[in-house]
């Protein structure tokens, strides 16, 4: 499976519920861009991915949709800051974001323009883990989906803000569309739809939101 860097947690909630149903799978989870995703699963080196409802413009692939990403503030617990900002307020703070390279970045700098607003970035990197470092020192702030936290992160010093007005990002799960797909996949996609992924994001992250 390959997924967006920002659907990776996401994407290990998903294969331990296909790990669970059929346990005898060996999986692997690949953090990539969109062009290697699509590009991989055209030719046929990924069963499945992650990826960004938009971000899939033709028929070759069939589309499931999962869950909706929704941008937060990311900060050290120890800063003292609203509990609500809005998207010119969250500009004007140092902030560490993905590279220009990234889907998610390039959507945050339509939304921050579409604010008139432009971010103040002093770092750039394609490392969820480097974002969250550097909200948790305190030097920076972050802007990532909720649903891209992973769990340990919820109550290690971080806080979360709500980021006014609310803007969000559909993900969903790709495969190459075939006539006949394998026993596998198609059992992979009816898990997939079984489950009720954006609950299972919102119910690990939200309370005290």
């Amino acid at each position: 499976m390959g997924g967006i860097p920002t659907a990776i947690h996401a994407a290990t909630l998903l294969c331990a519920e296909y790990r669970q149903s059929i346990p005898q799978l060996t999986l692997e989870i690949l953090s990539l861009s969109t062009p290697a995703i699509l590009k991989r699963l055209k030719e046929q080196e990924l069963d499945l991915a992650l990826l960004y409802d938009r971000s899939v413009m033709d028929e070759t692939f069939d589309v499931l949709p999962l869950y909706a990403e929704r941008f937060v503030l990311i900060a050290s617990a120890q800063t003292s800051l609203p509990r609500e900002l809005n998207w010119a307020e969250v500009a004007a703070l140092p902030l560490c974001l993905l590279g220009q390279d990234m889907q998610n970045r390039q959507t945050l700098d339509n939304i921050f323009k579409t604010f008139e607003s432009t971010a103040h970035v002093v770092l750039e990197t394609n490392s969820i883990d480097i974002l969250l470092t550097e909200a948790l020192s305190g030097r920076s702030y972050t802007v990532l989906p909720l649903s891209a936290l992973p769990t340990q992160y919820a109550r290690a010093g971080l806080r979360i803000h709500p980021i006014t007005p609310e803007r969000t990002e559909d993900i969903c799960l790709v495969r190459l569309r075939r006539d006949n797909q394998s026993a596998l996949s198609k059992a992979a996609w009816r898990l997939a739809a079984d489950l009720d992924i954006q609950v299972v994001l919102d119910e690990l992250l939200l309370p005290g939101l």
